[in-house]
């Protein structure tokens, strides 16, 4: 589980850079725009990671037999 908490702080980093780029542009600083759709496709690449990340973890999971019906 560590790579998922790796991944998940990958993305809290990320999104504390868009947050003080967000603040930029609101300012008024136009490249600041690009930066911030960086950042946004950054996460979303970080958000597929952790989707797989949460697959190959959930199929390494040993299953459980269930019982015969009588």
């Amino acid at each position: 589980m560590s790579a998922l908490n790796e991944l998940v702080e990958k993305l809290e980093a990320s999104l504390n850079v868009a947050k003080v780029e967000i603040a930029e542009f609101e300012k008024g600083k136009k490249v600041a725009a690009g930066k911030v759709r960086k950042e946004a496709q950054i996460s979303k690449k970080l958000w597929q990671d952790i989707r797989v990340a949460t697959m190959d973890a959930l199929k390494a999971m040993p299953t459980k037999t269930r019982a015969p019906k009588a």
